[in-house]
């Protein structure tokens, strides 16, 4: 199967569409129109048409290290460890 940055499914059955869109290995699929990019949607290719994410919440995580930071603001001990 061809990997890509874009491909287009035209048909009235939107079942259809999106069984034939989650195959694709496409980092975008229009579904009853091509090309249209909205600036909160991710977008990218697979392959050699690139590795990673632009533009969205998604492509914002490629730049971001996510971090748990826990404070417990009143200690007790709780048995877990010996005293």
């Amino acid at each position: 199967m061809a990997a890509g940055r874009a491909a287009g499914v035209f048909t009235q059955d939107a079942g259809r569409a999106h069984r034939v869109a989650g195959r694709l290995r496409h980092g975008t699929v229009w579904v009853n129109d091509f090309h249209p990019y909205l600036p909160q949607a991710e977008w990218g290719g697979f392959g050699r048409s690139g590795v990673g994410r632009e533009l969205g919440r998604i492509g914002l995580a490629e730049y971001q290290e996510a971090k748990h930071i826990y404070h417990n603001i009143d200690p007790k001990v709780t048995g877990w460890f010996a005293d």
